[in-house]
Formats: C-alpha cells, sequence, structure tokens
C-alpha cells in the first residue's frame, strides 16, 4: 500500500490529476465511445448542466462552509441578469471566496434546509473525512485510480459506527423517482468506488479509523419547493452490485486501455459494435386490425 496517498487538495486540483475517477468509470463497460470521446480523443467534453452548477454551488456551501452571498441589484443589468461589466468585476472579486446567489434565489432555502434537518446536523458534526483526495493503484489491474468522497461521518457509539455519505440534488425525491436516479446515474457505483478508496487509505495508515464502511448514506435535497431533505440509506445487496460492476468495469478498462496502446482501433468501440443485428419489425399493434 505504499503507493497509497491522502491529499487536501481543492476539487479542481482534484479533477486534474491523473487516474482514473468513479465518474469515468461509470461509463464502462456499458458506454466505452462516450469514454473516449470524454477522457481519451477528449472530442466529446463534459457539459456542465443548470442542475450540475447549482450542486456545485449546494456542496460549497454546505461542505466547504463557503459562505452565501446575495448579489446586489445594482450589479446586475437592468433586466436583473448577469451582464455587464459592474456584473464581471463583481464576480471577479467575490466569486472564488463566496457563493453568489440572486435575493429569493432557491438555494438560500435549500441550504437552510439541509443545514436545519436532523440527521444532516449530526453528520456534519461527526465529519471526520471530508472531501479528502485518495489515489491509489489496483493491484488486479495496474490501473491508477482516484477518488473524492463527499464525508465519512463516525459515531464510535453507534452499532454501525462508521457512515459514508454523498450529498445529492433531485427536482423530485419521491421513493420511486430516488430508486430510478441511483440506478440511471449510478450513484450506488459511485459510492463503492468511495469506499474502495477508503478502505485502501485505511490500510495504508492514513486514516484515524481502518478505512472500513457500515453504511453507505444518500442525503437528498430537492431542488424546488418545498426543498425537502431525505436521508436513506443504500441497501447492502445494492451496494454490492455495484462492487461487482466497478470490478468489471476495471477490468474492461484495463483490456481497451491496452488495445489502445497496442495501436488498435476498435479499442473503445463496444464488444458487440459489429454484430448483425436481427431484421427490425413493427410493434405488434401495428398489426392489429381496427375493430
Amino acid at each position: 500500500m505504499t503507493d497509497v496517498q491522502l491529499l487536501e487538495i481543492s476539487n479542481e486540483e482534484y479533477h486534474a490529476s491523473r487516474g482514473y475517477s468513479s465518474t469515468m468509470l461509470k461509463l464502462l463497460p456499458g458506454d466505452p465511445m462516450l469514454f473516449d470521446g470524454r477522457y481519451v480523443s477528449k472530442t466529446m467534453p463534459f457539459k456542465r448542466t443548470p442542475s450540475m452548477i447549482l450542486g456545485t454551488a449546494i456542496h460549497r456551501a454546505l461542505l466547504d462552509g463557503t459562505p452565501t452571498m446575495v448579489i446586489p441589484p445594482e450589479v446586475l443589468s437592468k433586466s436583473g441578469s448577469k451582464a455587464g461589466n459592474a456584473w464581471k468585476n463583481f464576480k471577479a472579486e467575490y466569486d472564488a471566496t463566496h457563493v453568489l446567489v440572486k435575493a429569493g434565489d432557491p438555494m438560500i432555502h435549500i441550504v437552510a434546509n439541509l443545514r436545519a434537518h436532523k440527521q444532516v446536523k449530526l453528520l456534519l458534526a461527526a465529519s471526520v473525512c471530508r472531501e479528502k483526495s485518495i489515489f491509489w493503484t489496483d493491484e488486479e489491474t495496474g490501473l491508477a485510480l482516484r477518488s473524492r468522497a463527499d464525508d465519512v461521518a463516525l459515531f464510535p457509539k453507534a452499532e454501525k459506527p462508521v457512515k459514508l455519505w454523498d450529498l445529492k440534488t433531485a427536482n423530485d425525491v419521491r421513493p420511486h423517482k430516488r430508486r430510478a436516479q441511483i440506478s440511471e446515474l449510478k450513484y450506488h457505483r459511485s459510492l463503492d468506488h468511495y469506499s474502495t478508496g477508503l478502505a485502501k487509505a485505511g490500510a495504508a495508515g492514513l486514516l484515524d479509523w481502518d478505512g472500513l464502511v457500515d453504511t453507505v448514506l444518500i442525503v437528498w435535497v430537492q431542488t424546488s419547493e418545498p426543498y425537502q431533505v431525505v436521508v436513506e440509506p443504500i441497501a447492502e445487496r445494492a451496494m454490492s452490485r455495484a462492487h461487482e460492476q466497478n470490478l468489471a468495469a476495471y477490468e474492461d478498462l484495463a483490456r481497451r486501455v491496452a488495445l489502445h496502446a497496442g495501436g488498435h482501433a476498435e479499442a473503445w468501440e463496444p464488444d458487440n459494435y459489429h454484430d448483425v443485428q436481427p431484421p427490425v419489425d413493427l410493434p405488434d399493434y401495428e398489426y392489429q386490425e381496427e375493430v
């Protein structure tokens, strides 16, 4: 475990570092062409959506403790948009040190609800590993890997004392929507990758505990009214499934990296890319006679 590192670096420095992250690995083995476009050929750059920008701001305010500042109306344009020299000068002065929001921005309610939530307050107070960057080499594949979990909370007197948690935003936090979002965006796989990184750092003696996680939680916050907060654990079988999927992703990536290094043009094509598909037919209702 001599190659394991735990670094206190900024989020920007982390993302500029070498090694494969959970965001990258979630694309494999299912979407290698997108992996290539984003991270190898870089012909399909990652585009941040408004919801991602909001999520980053919430993370800064809650986890980093970055103060929120309401933008003075006089630095905005007449229509209230972020434009003009006054806004540019204001942004240049305060953006790095504050989360900038307009008056009445939902962000204000979202962060307030998070800070007021009983379980979130307990998690924040028990923090032992907030946004620490971990780097290691996978023994099986030789891949350089990295992870940066939102936080780990330690409750020494609890039956399951070590709780890894991740902050997520969602427009709809009803149970079936949460389950679908975990599956579609592969949040469980990210959390398993974080768990792996923590275990590596713990085994290397870089943490105040052995690095093993007892419970994995998602802290959801709704980005539309009433800005509800939900804290829920992920089922153990879902995390076991995530671990299997991540191991398969490590193996798939190592194989494709070796192919790419050997000059094989098909390295980033899906394995079934050249399969001949069966004839496509119309849906059954097209053959039903009208009554």
